[in-house]
């Protein structure tokens, strides 16, 4: 299976995913989830679907990667009914933590200039 082909899945399967989850499943705590990348393995058999979501206190970490597992038979359907795939993978379900580790790489130069700020000030 050529490169650009599978790159071109990802794609179509992180769109069909993202309708599916955020239209089309009936848990409202899904409103807030978004498909971040998907990524099917080259025999086609296996797909790895990263997901983020905008956290609440009242929806942890833990219960919304149950949430989203439990999801994956409905997912695997919505796959199917696209019609894009002879076999449907089996999924893997991974939190996308790129946003957390934006945030906290954001903080720490707020910090840097800051301090670089008061530096500047003093002399």
């Amino acid at each position: 299976m050529g490169k650009i082909r599978i790159e071109r899945l990802n794609k179509e399967l992180q769109r069909i995913l993202n309708i599916a989850v955020t239209s089309k499943a009936r848990d409202p705590r899904l409103t807030w989830v978004s498909i971040t990348e998907v990524r099917v393995s080259k025999d086609m058999q296996h797909a790895r679907v990263y997901y983020s979501y905008l956290e609440d206190s009242s929806v942890t970490p833990e219960v919304m990667q149950g949430v989203m597992t439990r999801l994956t038979g409905f997912m695997k359907r919505q796959i199917a009914a696209a019609h894009i795939m002879r076999v449907i993978p089996e999924i893997t379900i991974v939190y996308d933590e790129v946003e957390q580790r934006a945030g906290r790489l954001d903080n720490i130069f707020q910090k840097l200039q800051n301090e670089n700020d008061r530096d500047t000030d003093e002399d």
